[in-house]
């Protein structure tokens, strides 16, 4: 075994000798969703721009946690709320958590390693340093700018001031009056129907601005209305247990941890859910039992399924995994993993819907555009969508590819087969069309002249991916669709396009957009070294 696998093999070693890992389950579990809250609380108090990396991070953080200790914990299933936090058990708890937030470094870069992404060199025998391609630091760094992990909308109602926005104030007041201390560093409060459910309204407002399914969309007997109003007063509730907790310190003197984790019973939770939606309860069974934590799925994931089931008689929810995420892309990325084939067919019907977006943004623009045009010869593909211009003899065809943008390295090797397959697909039109540049052009545009000297060029245009150094071919670009419109309406010629994508002109550049600097982590008595980057401002 080279050095570089035994290193891997050494960590992972010293990471199941926790010895937090051998308490009983139910109790890791309620330990280490405390940590977690409490992580994410901390959090909110201090640089709110650092909050969305940082929450992203606590989530893999206990994704990790809670596969080693289902994998190693003795099972039982009776469970009863601590009477008091064990401190020990706690501080275990809390360094398994620290072991989890660097985790996501040390498992990204052996992905990338196993992958051909990255090289490795050995320090010593206890190091050992990956390197990556300057330019696919650069693609990292332009998918963070774009905004997959700062998907502010996702945080707009997670933390303290946002109450305003879900609450009547005088409803909050009347909630944070009614807190009071209960046992040793916990609390309790009441609300009545009234004020939770006009909560549950308001908030509907707020959360339509994250809305990716089409309102027919369907999952089996699941409609996306349903599970909206599921998630509208999932959201509510731990939104009002949240900010009660909040207030806990200056209403009555504790920080409450030992009730910070939501504990429910699945009846309680139903009937909550059904006297505030319009829906049948075995439709809020059916979704409550998509949202549970399943350690029978492929790469189970609390951020995708976040009712754990802590015992027969309780679920468990950390209410900042509610709050703190997007609920639609999260379904898209649990069917994504779990359930192909309806996966396939909402991003066929998500990528027509790209189509609409693509007509409206560019409606004040004079380009001639065309889309879903049939192939113009057998064995080839459709076209998806054609851009030319008056007085331009540039002609360029686009393959389309929605995907759910990747939140870890696996996603990202996955997302990057579908761009190679966008790039195969394209190359063969692009074949053709260099070859038969006036049948292309004919099969796009029939109403218009064809332009002399006709010159062909293909890309790839992905929503939800910026794609990948490893796959890049200045013959078939990958642009981003925001990107690429942004630059189509600045009402340029496609020949600055084609040269601006074909040069990679959109990548961020290092040492002017960015700094590159080592990333060292340890774990136990190892250490890996990865790269990272800082944002110039």
């Amino acid at each position: 075994m080279d050095i570089v696998r035994e290193i891997e093999k050494q960590i992972e070693d010293w990471i199941q000798r926790r010895p937090f890992i051998k308490n009983p389950l139910p109790y890791s579990i309620w330990y280490l969703l405390t940590v977690h809250e409490e992580y994410i609380q901390a959090l909110a108090t201090q640089d709110i721009s650092t909050l969305p990396i940082s929450t992203h991070s606590g989530k893999y953080a206990l994704k990790y946690c809670l596969s080693w200790i289902y994998n190693a914990s003795p099972k039982k299933d009776m469970f009863q709320r601590p009477t008091y936090i064990n401190n020990r058990r706690y501080s275990e708890a809390n360094e398994l958590f620290d072991v989890g937030l660097d985790y996501m470094f040390v498992e990204s870069a052996y992905i990338m390693y196993s992958r051909e992404w990255v090289n490795a060199e050995i320090m010593d025998a206890h190091t050992v340093k990956f390197i990556r391609t300057s330019a696919e630091l650069s693609y990292d760094v332009l998918d963070n700018i774009i905004g997959r992990v700062r998907d502010n909308k996702s945080f707009s109602n997670s933390f303290p001031n946002s109450s305003r926005y879900v609450m009547q104030s005088n409803d909050l007041e009347k909630i944070i009056d009614s807190i009071k201390p209960i046992g040793d560093n916990a609390i309790t409060y009441k609300i009545d129907n009234d004020m939770f459910y006009n909560a549950v309204q308001n908030l509907s407002n707020i959360l339509e601005g994250i809305f990716f399914f089409p309102s027919n969309w369907k999952f089996r007997n699941i409609s996306i209305s349903a599970f909206r109003s599921v998630w509208r007063v999932l959201n509510t509730l731990c939104e009002i247990h949240s900010i009660c907790h909040l207030y806990a310190y200056r209403k009555v003197g504790t920080l409450a941890s030992r009730s910070k984790v939501l504990l429910i019973t699945r009846e309680e939770l139903t009937d909550k859910i059904s006297a505030g939606c319009d829906i049948t309860r075995q439709e809020i069974i059916d979704i409550l039992t998509l949202m549970q934590y399943d350690t029978s799925l492929k790469k189970p994931d609390p951020a995708l399924q976040p009712l754990i089931e802590i015992s027969k008689n309780f679920l468990a929810i950390t209410p900042q995994f509610i709050m703190g995420c997007n609920h639609e892309r999260n379904l898209i990325a649990l069917l994504a993993r779990n359930f192909k084939n309806e996966y396939d067919n909402t991003t066929n019907i998500l990528e027509s819907a790209l189509i609409d977006e693509i007509k409206e943004e560019l409606s004040s623009t004079d380009f001639y555009l065309a889309y879903h045009k049939s192939s113009p010869c057998k064995d080839l593909p459709d076209i998806d969508w054609a851009i030319a211009a008056p007085s331009s003899s540039i002609l360029i065809i686009g393959e389309l590819k929605w995907v759910i943008q990747p939140s870890d390295t696996s996603e990202i090797i996955e997302r990057a087969e579908a761009e190679q397959k966008g790039i195969q697909q394209a190359k063969k039109l692009l074949g053709f069309g260099r070859t038969n540049p006036d049948k292309l052009w004919e099969q796009c545009f029939p109403d218009k002249k064809i332009p002399q000297n006709l010159s062909v060029h293909a890309c790839v245009v992905m929503r939800g991916f910026v794609g990948t150094d490893k796959n890049w071919t200045p013959e078939v670009p990958v642009i981003e669709l925001s990107l690429l419109l942004k630059k189509l309406k600045e009402k340029v010629n496609l020949e600055t396009i084609v040269n601006w994508m074909e040069s990679r002109g959109f990548l961020p550049i290092q040492g002017k957009d960015y700094t590159k600097i080592e990333h060292p982590i340890k774990i136990g008595d190892y250490t890996i070294i990865g790269e990272a980057y800082e944002l110039k401002r």
